[in-house]
C-alpha cells in the first residue's frame, strides 16, 4: 500500500528581536521627551504644594494677629516745678603779665593751681573750679608816649568758681582781695543738681499721669494692664517745646497702656 508522505508546511518566519537602527533612535528619543515632560510636570508640583504651604502659613499668621490684637490708651502727664537756687557760682578776673606768650600761659596755670589748692584747702571740690582764658595781648605802653614800644603781654583770666556751700562765700571775698582780683561779679544763684528738678518734675509729671489713669478707668470701666511704651522730654534739653519761665522746669511723660 502506498504510503503519503506528508508535506511539510513552510515554517514562518520569526520577526527579529533587534530593532533597526532607525527605530531605536525613534525609541530613544520618545524617552527623552517623556521624561522630560514628567520632570517638567514634577516641578510645577513642588512649586504648586510650596504655593499652598506659603498661602496658609499667611492664613495662619493673620489669625494669629487677629488673635493678638492689643487694645491700647495713650496718656501725656505734666510736670512743671520751680528751680531750687540752692547754690551760687562766682567769677574772679585776674590780669596775668608776661614777658613772652609763653610766659603768660604759664603764670595763668600757676594761678588756677594756686586759687584751686586754696580753694580745695577750704572745702570746694576740684571740679567745681574752672578757668576760662582769653586771648594774650601785647601789653599797653606804661609811658604816655604814643611811641613807645609795649612791653610784655597780658591775658585776661576768669575764674569760675562753684559754691554748694554758702559758707565759702567769705573765702571768696577774702582770695578776691589778696589776688589781687581785677573784677569780681559776686554771687550768682545757680541750682546745685539741675537734674535734681528733672526728676522733682517727672514726679509730677507721673503722678499727673497716674490720676488720668486713675479717672480713665472710671468713667470707661477699663483694667490698665501695662506699660506698652513709654517716652519723654523737658524743658532742659528741650526748651522750644515748652512754653515755660526760665525759673522753672516742665517735663512731659508720654505712656502707653495696654488695657482690657
Amino acid at each position: 500500500m502506498p504510503v503519503k508522505k506528508k508535506r511539510s508546511s513552510p515554517k514562518a518566519s520569526r520577526p527579529s528581536s533587534s530593532l533597526t537602527p532607525s527605530a531605536g533612535l525613534y525609541h530613544e528619543a520618545m524617552m527623552k521627551i517623556l521624561l522630560a515632560l514628567l520632570g517638567v510636570l514634577l516641578v510645577y508640583l513642588i512649586v504648586y504644594i510650596g504655593v499652598l504651604i506659603r498661602n496658609g502659613i499667611r492664613e495662619d499668621r493673620s489669625v494669629t494677629e487677629a488673635d493678638q490684637y492689643v487694645r491700647t490708651i495713650s496718656i501725656v502727664g505734666v510736670g512743671t516745678v520751680p528751680k531750687r537756687y540752692d547754690a551760687s557760682e562766682a567769677t574772679l578776673n585776674f590780669t596775668v603779665l608776661g614777658d613772652t606768650v609763653g610766659d603768660v600761659l604759664l603764670r595763668a596755670d600757676e594761678l588756677l593751681d594756686r586759687v584751686t589748692a586754696r580753694l580745695e584747702a577750704a572745702g570746694v571740690a576740684a571740679q567745681d573750679i574752672r578757668m576760662v582764658p582769653f586771648g594774650a595781648y601785647p601789653s599797653e605802653p606804661s609811658s604816655g608816649d604814643e611811641e613807645a614800644v609795649s612791653a610784655g603781654f597780658q591775658m585776661d583770666v576768669d575764674i569760675i568758681v562753684f559754691l554748694r556751700d554758702p559758707m565759702l562765700s567769705d573765702e571768696i571775698i577774702a582770695l578776691s582781695k589778696e589776688e589781687e582780683v581785677q573784677y569780681f561779679g559776686g554771687f550768682v544763684p545757680r541750682p546745685s543738681h539741675p537734674r535734681g528738678d528733672l526728676e522733682r518734675a517727672r514726679t509730677e509729671a507721673l503722678r499727673n499721669a497716674r490720676a488720668q489713669v486713675k479717672e480713665l478707668s472710671s468713667l470707661l470701666g477699663t483694667s490698665f494692664v501695662r506699660v506698652y511704651t513709654y517716652a519723654e522730654e523737658n524743658s532742659e534739653d528741650s526748651p522750644e517745646l515748652f512754653d515755660t519761665s526760665f525759673e522753672k522746669v516742665s517735663l512731659r511723660v508720654y505712656i502707653t497702656f495696654e488695657v482690657l
